[in-house]
């Protein structure tokens, strides 16, 4: 597989799941599902020591092939002289899990799920509380609203009439109000 270095992104909460492919109605080292869990941090400190090479004619891209070593149980990349065991990777998904689990981390990544969901529109508050719990990422819809509410006291979301909305919407319901004069919300700006 390639990856592109210009198009990577290297963060705490941030990892790299490759699918490693295994005919239909067989298994690899006991599974018929395996994957490789890799965070992008240690993908990054891979691709500064030079640990993982890039394609001959193209430095931005990165040849990654993984090779199992059936005896051993081991997943191994070797590429133009090194090699690297990948085996602590193998199926971990234990690492996305610590991350989430911790409180802060989990907190903010619900508040960046709530800003990027949210940006550029006004929905009410139990509705878009509602879609959260749907997205079934095994948080409790009193984390969501925990988060909400720091983010609606911190001024980076607007709370008015039991809808909210991002602080850089437009006050959809104002203009609803200046146009109609009754209390209301257009589900679209056209």
């Amino acid at each position: 597989m390639d990856l592109y270095k210009n198009k990577m992104i290297y963060s705490e909460n941030t990892f790299y799941v490759f699918v490693l492919y295994v005919l239909p109605r067989r298994k690899m080292m006991g599974k018929s599902k395996n994957f490789l869990v890799i965070p992008s941090l240690d993908l990054k400190e891979y691709i500064e020591n030079k640990s993982i090479a890039s394609k001959k004619n193209d430095d931005n891209c990165l040849n990654i092939r993984i090779y199992p070593l059936l005896d051993e149980e081991k997943w191994i990349y070797k590429s133009k002289g090194s090699e690297l065991d990948f085996t602590k990777y193998w199926n971990n998904f234990d690492l996305i899990n610590d991350v989430t689990i911790n409180t802060s981390t989990k907190m903010d990544f619900i508040e960046e799920l709530i800003i990027a969901k949210i940006k550029g529109s006004t929905i009410r508050k139990n509705t878009f509380l509602r879609s959260l719990t749907n997205i079934n990422l095994d948080y409790q819809t009193t984390d969501y609203e925990l988060v909400i509410n720091r983010l609606i006291k911190d001024g980076k979301l607007r709370k008015k009439d039991g809808f909210i909305s991002h602080k850089d919407s437009e006050d959809l319901t104002k203009l609803f109000v200046e146009h109609n004069g009754v209390r209301g919300i257009w589900a679209s700006k056209t």
